[in-house]
Order: C-alpha cells, then sequence, then structure tokens
C-alpha cells in the first residue's frame, strides 16, 4: 500500500514539474521586447517618417530553445516560403529579399497578416511585442526617398534595426561651353555668344524596387504605376541641339527614347518598366546641347538676366509595390549680353540711318553685324565675355570711324557684364531699335561729313608721300632746268 501511495506521489510531482516547465515555457515565450527602427542619417529624413510593424512568424521555448512558425496569414499569402531554419542562415541580401516579398503581401488591400503597430515614429521604439519574427515598413516624410522593408527576430531583448534609404535626385551642370564663345563660372551658371553651344549634362539613377516587383515586371505581371522619366524645359531664348542617353554607361538601343520637342525649347527621355526593372540603380546620363537665340533678355552692369533651363525626374517611390510618384528636379542658368550703338552727324546731330557696323571676335573672326535703324540705333546681342574689335562701313562724304577695341568682361556679380570701349567702360544707357528697347552699354558715334583720311602707316601714306616726294623731285629738277636755261639766254 505504501508503495502504491509512494509510486502515486511521484507521479503527482512529475506532473506538477511538467505542468511547471509549461508554465515557464508560455512566460519566455511571451517575453516583452522592443523594437526600434532607424533610417539612414545621412540623407536628412526627420522623425515625421513612422513605420508599421507586422508580426510574421511567432515562437515556443522548450527546455529553453526556441522554435519558430510562421503566421497562418503569412503561409497562405506568401508562396516559396522558406523554412524558418534557413532564414537563419540568410544573407543580408536574402533577408531584404524576403522582406520584400512578405511586404507586397502585407502592403495588399485585405491581407490578414496581423499588423501589432502602425505609424510609429522613426526612432522610437515599439514595446511589449512577443517573441517572434516581425518586419518593418518605413513610410518616409519625404517621398522622394525610397525605404526598404526589414525583417528583425525578437527574443525577449531591446532590439534596433536601420532601414535602408534612397534618395533619388537629379543633378543638372552645366559641363562645358564654345571656347572663346562663352564662360563657365561653374556648374550652374555661365555666359554664352549666339556663336556659342552650351553643354548640360543630366545625371539621375534608375530607382531601386524589390526583386519581387522587378520580377514580375519583367513578366508582365506588373507595371510601375509612374513610369520613370526625364524632363527637360529650357528657355524660349534657348534652342536645343542634340541629346543622347547612356544607361549604367552604356547607350541603349530598345526601351529608351529621347526626343527634342519641335520649338526646340525642351526635350523628353522615356525608360521603359523592363529597362528600369533590369537596371535598377544605375546611373541615367542625359547629354544636352543648346545655343542662345535672338529672344534673350540681355543682361548688363547691375542686372543679370538669366535664360534658366529647368529639369525634372519623375518615378514610382514605393520599393515594396512599385507604385506611387515622386519627382526632383534641377536647374542652371545662362546669361549673355549686348551693346548698342548710336550713329549721328557731327555738323547737325541728326541721326544716320542705314550705316553698318561689325564686331569681331578676335580669337574665334566670329563676326557679328548690326545696322542703325531710322533712329540712328542698333544692337549688338547675345554677346559673351571676350575681346572684340569695332569696325565701320566707310559711308560716301563721311570720314570713316577708326577700328575700336570692344572688351566685354564679367561684373560685379555671376550674370552681370561691363563693356569697355578702348580702356573707356560705358555705361547702361536706356535706347530702342527695331521696336525692341534695352538697357545696356551704349557707344556714340559722330561721323563727320568729308573724306576719310588715311590710316597712319597704311598703304595710303605710303602712296601719298611717295607722290609728294615725285612732285617735290620733279619740280626740283624743272627748276634747275630752268636756271641753266636762263643763264644760257643771258
Amino acid at each position: 500500500m505504501k508503495k502504491t501511495f509512494k509510486r502515486a506521489g511521484v507521479a503527482v510531482l512529475s506532473m506538477a514539474m511538467l505542468l511547471s516547465m509549461g508554465a515557464m515555457t508560455a512566460i519566455s515565450s511571451n517575453a516583452a521586447g522592443t523594437l526600434k527602427v532607424d533610417i539612414n542619417s545621412t540623407i536628412g529624413v526627420t522623425n515625421a517618417s513612422t513605420y508599421d510593424v507586422y508580426r510574421i512568424a511567432s515562437s515556443t521555448v522548450v527546455g529553453g530553445v526556441y522554435s519558430y512558425t510562421w503566421e497562418t496569414a503569412v503561409d497562405d499569402e506568401v508562396t516559396g516560403l522558406p523554412t524558418i531554419s534557413q532564414v537563419e542562415l540568410y544573407t543580408a541580401e536574402d533577408l531584404k529579399n524576403l522582406a520584400s516579398k512578405i511586404a507586397l503581401a502585407a502592403s495588399a488591400s485585405g491581407s490578414l497578416i496581423p499588423q501589432v503597430a502602425t505609424g510609429v515614429n522613426v526612432g522610437t521604439a515599439t514595446s511589449s511585442l512577443a517573441d517572434g519574427y516581425y518586419l518593418a515598413l518605413v513610410h518616409s516624410s519625404d517621398n522622394g526617398v525610397m525605404v526598404q522593408p526589414v525583417i528583425q527576430k525578437i527574443e525577449g531583448g531591446n532590439v534596433s534595426v536601420v532601414a535602408k534609404a534612397s534618395p533619388l535626385t537629379i543633378d543638372k551642370v552645366i559641363s562645358s561651353v564654345t571656347a572663346n564663345e562663352g564662360v563657365r563660372y561653374n556648374d550652374d551658371k555661365a555666359s554664352v555668344s549666339s556663336n556659342g553651344t552650351v553643354t548640360y549634362t543630366l545625371t539621375s539613377y534608375i530607382p531601386e524596387y524589390s526583386p519581387t516587383v522587378n520580377t514580375k515586371v519583367i513578366a508582365g505581371q506588373l507595371s510601375y504605376e509612374t513610369p520613370y522619366t526625364i524632363t527637360d524645359t529650357a528657355s524660349p531664348s534657348l534652342d536645343l541641339q542634340t541629346i543622347s542617353v547612356t544607361i549604367g554607361g552604356d547607350t541603349i538601343d530598345s526601351g529608351v527614347t529621347a526626343t527634342i520637342n519641335g520649338d526646340k525649347h525642351g526635350a523628353v527621355v522615356t525608360v521603359s518598366d523592363a529597362v528600369v526593372a533590369a537596371n535598377n540603380g544605375d546611373a541615367v546620363v542625359v547629354t544636352l546641347t543648346a545655343k542662345v537665340n535672338d529672344t534673350a533678355t540681355l543682361s548688363n552692369k547691375t542686372t543679370a538676366n538669366n535664360l534658366n533651363n529647368n529639369v525634372e525626374v519623375t518615378y514610382s517611390n514605393e520599393y515594396t509595390t512599385g507604385k506611387g510618384s515622386a519627382s526632383d528636379d534641377d536647374n542652371v542658368d545662362v546669361y549673355t549680353t549686348g551693346m548698342g550703338l548710336y550713329k549721328y552727324r557731327t555738323d547737325t546731330n541728326a541721326a544716320m540711318a542705314g550705316v553698318t557696323f561689325t564686331l569681331t571676335n578676335t580669337s574665334t573672326t566670329a563676326e557679328y553685324n548690326a545696322t542703325t535703324d531710322t533712329n540712328g540705333y542698333c544692337v549688338f546681342k547675345n554677346l559673351a565675355e571676350g575681346t572684340y574689335t569695332l569696325s565701320e562701313t566707310p559711308q560716301t562724304g563721311f570720314q570713316t570711324m577708326s577700328d575700336k577695341t570692344v572688351v566685354v568682361a564679367a561684373g560685379t556679380t555671376n550674370g552681370t557684364f561691363k563693356i569697355t570701349v578702348d580702356g573707356v567702360e560705358l555705361a547702361d544707357a536706356n535706347f530702342t531699335t527695331s521696336g525692341t528697347s534695352y538697357t545696356n552699354g551704349k557707344l556714340d558715334v559722330g561721323n563727320t561729313p568729308g573724306h576719310t583720311l588715311p590710316i597712319t602707316g597704311g598703304m595710303g601714306t605710303v602712296l601719298f608721300t611717295v607722290g609728294g616726294a615725285a612732285i617735290v623731285l620733279l619740280a626740283g629738277v624743272l627748276f634747275v632746268v630752268y636756271m641753266r636755261k636762263r643763264k644760257v639766254e643771258e
């Protein structure tokens, strides 16, 4: 009998120990942990960004050993799931791909994957999380920044994780201007003449989307909600000339179109979904050239009138789904100037029409011609920094102006100019010619009736000298002959 009770007591004790172990297991598997999500600090996204947390696998503990099981909804909604044991051996890249796959399912309408926290500020921890695997989806405060989802395991501790964020921007620079027909001040500003060509370089990147999204796009099962497009808008005073595109350093013949608008004041680059999916993260480089036309507003000594050129990139901005829309833009400025001229008679002060002047670039020999209107005014438009020679076409019955040296130089601030003629700086003046008003440096040229005097050292001087000497010599010979003849007669 005692043995029976003893055996019964051992059995009860054993059962109590098992129940106790069971109670201990339940407590351990539900131990409260925390998860804090941050974003790369270098991109400047503030804590206005938030994140949501999904529980994707729960845990049990037997004898101090954790085991995990996918949540039923994850198992139902995500195809091709690995085992948790396989996940334990995953590389960072493998985890990123798995996170993207589950995130796509969690983001779908009607998903039953359990969401345990929503709208948590980035940098703030989510508390009271039972042991398990969790998915964090970050919503950036800057819609131009794409943030990758992360998977994190919690086993009763405090865990911090950093989500990779990729800001997508576009940068436009003035890479060059034609030598001696313009000056590149920096990446964003330059002066240029109508004979000069400005070369722009536009650089952006193909967005990075989840591998799941890219696979579906390539298979034709999904499209990016906002096509990847670069749009360049030029000032009406700039005529675009050429355009070329490379992606990842290569020219892609199919799936990329680059066209200049019919009016030459804009251009569009479109990249197909298939090319985007195959070239995630690659640099997109667009090269554009442009010339200044006659409609440009001229800068002067005090006012910089910029010829603006803007570029914008638009794209889908959701890493997990390929949906959404975002954009970024950049702009650069080109400047040009001009010089006015007023022609008049010095004897009556009357304006002279129809007089042609030529401004010649001493470095390139490029010529600019201008002819005075009925009021005696003309203008040389679209001049860049440089040295020029100003000459006048001779007028019958008037002396011709001697050639003058004109220097166009940068003003006190970028985009302004100062003009000197034979070392004397011109003041800005208001004048109108051919119905257009200008405020620029103006040179007054008086025209004196009479014949043009020969230029010192020129062929005219030589001819006059030789001719004069010949006359004097002839006179001397005649005088000698005359004196001899007179003596003979005497």
